[in-house]
């Protein structure tokens, strides 16, 4: 995670659990965190990005109260829409 200062956002760089491992509530517990951190420090949102072919972590963050709030359709490739791999923006305001 990190402190966007000049938005005041929260920013999730990365939630990686071990195979074995998901399923479990920790992915859960781990944005909850997140949730907290951000609320005990006045952060007014947090955000992160995932790829829309990306459908088990669309349908997480979206289940934590996350939503899409932008695209960026050139950000791997030229080609990132014909290849169905966009950046999504998700946000959650806090």
């Amino acid at each position: 995670m990190s402190h966007e200062t000049w938005n005041n956002r929260l920013r999730v760089s990365n939630i990686y659990i071990e195979e074995k491992y998901r399923r479990k509530g920790i992915g859960t517990e781990l944005m909850k965190y997140a949730i907290n951190f951000a609320k005990q420090n006045k952060i007014r949102a947090l955000v992160l990005e995932t790829q829309s072919c990306n459908h088990p972590a669309i349908s997480f963050y979206m289940k934590c109260g996350f939503s899409i709030i932008g695209f960026d359709l050139s950000c791997y490739s030229n080609e990132d829409v014909e290849r169905r791999e966009v950046r999504i923006e998700m946000g959650l305001n806090i």
